[in-house]
């Protein structure tokens, strides 16, 4: 989380989230290679999802969060 804020802390802000990130690896021996067995799924990696925020107080009177 990253966080901000100004000399006299009337204003503060701060930013987050979540990465959600995959990766799969595949690989066959070198017995099931050599009987002909072959794979259908290759390696390969991809975001699930992001999820990101930033939320904070504006001069004590005003409280926000965005998602």
């Amino acid at each position: 989380m990253f966080k901000i804020e100004n000399a006299d802390k009337s204003i503060k802000m701060k930013f987050g989230g979540r990465i959600m990130y995959d990766y799969g690896f595949f690989s066959l021996n070198n017995e099931a290679e050599s009987n002909g067995y072959t794979l259908f799924s290759k390696n390969g990696n991809e975001f699930r999802r992001a999820r990101l925020f930033t939320s904070g107080t504006i001069y004590n009177n005003v409280d926000f969060k965005l998602k």
